[in-house]
């Protein structure tokens, strides 16, 4: 389950302090929308956070970190 949902998205920090998350595998949700670490979050910072060797399954909207951008906001580095 990703951590939020477009019925809860996460709406927090995220700060994986440079962190790597080696081999996330997510098979179970072939048939799902919004896959990924983060499904959807809203108002959320999301930094410092390193993927590796990621393999993530799903209908559409799929990727390993996969966070929709909220309208009119560009991601930041």
């Amino acid at each position: 389950m990703p951590i939020g949902t477009a019925a809860d998205p996460f709406t927090g920090t995220f700060d994986g302090s440079y962190h790597t998350l080696s081999d996330l595998e997510v098979f179970d949700l072939v048939e799902s929308d919004s896959v990924g670490l983060f499904g959807t979050a809203v108002g959320a910072t999301i930094q410092k956070v390193r993927l590796r060797n990621s393999e993530v399954f799903g209908f559409e909207n799929v990727g390993a970190l996969r966070v929709p951008l909220e309208p009119d906001s560009p991601p930041r580095r």
